[in-house]
């Protein structure tokens, strides 16, 4: 038989507050076995799996955002579709098209 943990025990392996641990607990996040007959306020204890499934389960990983790359010269048009749009030929031109 495995020992269970009291809520003190979990709040230190956790490292959280006894309100955190209600609100897991609540949500279904960590497993709990009720001691005794109250049904009210139960008598609550956890098991050293139950909790290291829960560590496990809430495990992350940051990977550090990709660099950019950064363009070398500044384009002189843009890509709309499948086709080039160069809008410096197009000022230019509406420019010419002007009435003095």
């Amino acid at each position: 038989m495995e020992k269970l943990l009291t809520p003190d025990e979990v709040i230190k392996i956790l490292g959280i507050d006894k309100k955190t641990l209600a609100g897991h607990v609540a949500a279904g996040d960590i497993a709990f076995i009720a001691i005794g007959r109250g049904t009210v306020r139960q008598r609550r204890r956890f098991t050293e799996e139950d909790v290291q499934a829960f560590i496990d389960k809430r495990r992350m990983i940051n990977a550090l955002p990709q660099a950019k790359t950064r363009r070398t010269s500044r384009g002189r048009g843009s890509v709309l579709g499948h086709e080039m749009y160069d809008f410096m030929a197009r000022q230019a031109e509406r420019r010419l098209k002007r009435p003095q």
